[in-house]
């Protein structure tokens, strides 16, 4: 896991945030009458090596990670006119190996190489620096952004009152915690996990949402998805009983270790309570109407859509195991090897030859209700509600033919009346000035044409007679 500096201080103040709210909880496990919370940080270390190093920058001071801490320090007062008294602490801090984040601070690195992880003689360091002080009770939990080496999980510091907890950011996401020793060590690997139950059973529905595809075809066990996620084999049992619920195609099996999640296409569906109406409608006989059968057809053909797509993303992850294995099949030198995937291989096909029989059929059942339902739309276009009858409509046309041919009569009636009679109602005093519009427009005409005349005799006189130069036509212009 490569973690840069921008990834160790989002963890520091994700870790650190999420337990100080926690801590409140802890007074009922942890000695003392009072408490009190302070902080502290390796900030003036983190200087120190800076000027060693010669390194002037200070904006690189804040971008680099302090290794800060919060703690609760828990007293009590054996009398009232005593000094209160030191008896539990409990510490949640961050640990990054500030030699390797400077030297990344140095080179300017910003993904390519990450922190180490902590060692062990660093650990033990950090924990024997925090034991200053005759405290009975120390409950103390450390954070590595970078991780943890091995040995250094395996350490098992041991100290006369102290439990040790290690936290790290897990590979699947989450975190990983590791309890090594201690008294409280339970509580206190429950309390130094910054992840709640929600938020974890949550992880665990994004992770089977990812491997829809392959639940499709096979099961999902619970022990091996908590092992993948970093989580307890209980949460995810939980999550599976809760989608299992949800689902009607999703089933819980009690396997060998654990709980099996499993896929089934068809499903036992509980008969719905019959409504009065229902009832009534079976009493009397009476079909459903055709918009109740598109609505009950359209949400069936959905669910056969659905199923399709979640069978046809299997095949999608079954195809690219498929050339998977035949890549390492091509690569594989041993016999053995060679006969042990061809095993498989042949397997997986036969999985894949059985999901695209599926698929075939639940489109063809999609066609035939798609077909179907356009029929009953096109039925309901055809003849909507309220829509005439064709004795309706054969009476009504002969009435407008009748109407129509009466209205024709009458128009023809009051034209011949309107013309006769705009004819006799004309006076002299009107036909002279109808004369006088005639006589004008005589007159106009033969005007034009007499312009038009003349244009014809001077284009003629133009080219009769020989051309000039422009010089001679200017003087007899101007003389």
């Amino acid at each position: 896991m490569s973690t840069t500096l921008d990834d160790a201080r989002k963890v520091e103040s994700q870790f650190l945030s999420a337990i100080e709210r926690r801590f409140d909880a802890a007074k009922e496990w942890m000695a003392g009458s009072s408490y009190r919370r302070r902080g502290g940080d390796q900030r003036d270390r983190l200087r120190e090596q800076m000027r060693a190093r010669r390194m002037t920058d200070l904006d690189l001071l804040d971008r680099l990670p302090n290794n800060r801490r919060i703690e609760q320090i828990g007293y009590v007062r054996p009398w009232y006119w005593f000094r209160r008294r030191k008896v539990s602490a409990l510490t949640a801090g961050v640990v990054t190996p500030l030699d390797d984040a400077l030297r990344l601070g140095e080179m300017g690195a910003s993904g390519g190489e990450g922190l180490r992880p902590v060692a062990r003689h660093e650990l033990a360091e950090y924990v024997d620096g925090l034991l200053a002080g005759k405290i009975r009770q120390r409950v103390i939990g450390i954070c590595s952004p970078s991780g943890f080496t091995d040995e250094a999980r395996r350490s098992g510091l041991t100290r006369s009152g102290l439990t040790l907890v290690l936290i790290e950011p897990g590979p699947g996401g989450g975190w990983r915690i590791t309890g090594v020793s201690g008294e409280k060590l339970e509580q206190a690997c429950k309390l130094f996990d910054p992840e709640g139950q929600r938020e974890k059973q949550e992880r665990v529905r994004q992770a089977l949402e990812a491997r829809r595809g392959s639940l499709m075809t096979d099961g999902i066990s619970a022990a091996e998805l908590a092992e993948t996620l970093g989580v307890e084999t209980r949460v995810v049992e939980e999550a599976f009983k809760t989608m299992a619920s949800e689902n009607a195609h999703l089933n819980v099996t009690r396997g060998s270790r654990a709980s099996i999640l499993y896929y089934t296409s068809t499903v036992v569906k509980e008969a719905r309570p019959m409504s009065v109406m229902d009832f009534l409608k079976r009493i009397l006989g009476r079909d459903a109407l055709p918009a109740e059968k598109i609505r009950e057809l359209s949400g069936k053909q959905a669910e056969i859509d659905e199923q399709r797509r979640d069978i046809e993303k299997a095949l999608t992850e079954l195809v690219d195991q498929e050339k998977a294995m035949l890549d390492e099949g091509a690569q594989a030198t041993s016999p053995t090897v060679k006969r042990r995937l061809a095993s498989q291989l042949a397997q997986l096909r036969q999985k894949i030859g059985l999901q695209n029989e599926k698929v075939s059929i639940l489109n063809k059942q999609s066609q035939v209700l798609g077909r179907h339902i356009h029929n009953l739309e096109l039925a309901q276009t055809a003849k909507p509600e309220g829509l005439p009858g064709s004795e309706d409509i054969t009476e009504a046309a002969a009435a407008a033919e009748a109407a129509i041919e009466e209205l024709d009569e009458a128009y023809e009636t009051v034209r011949t009346v309107g013309s006769a009679t705009g004819e006799s109602a004309i006076t002299e005093e009107e036909q002279a000035i109808l004369a006088e519009f005639e006589a004008q427009a005589s007159r106009k005409t033969d005007e034009t044409a007499t312009q038009a005349s003349k244009r014809s005799e001077a284009d003629a006189s133009d080219e009769a007679t020989p051309h000039r130069a422009p010089e001679e036509r200017r003087r007899e212009a101007d003389a």
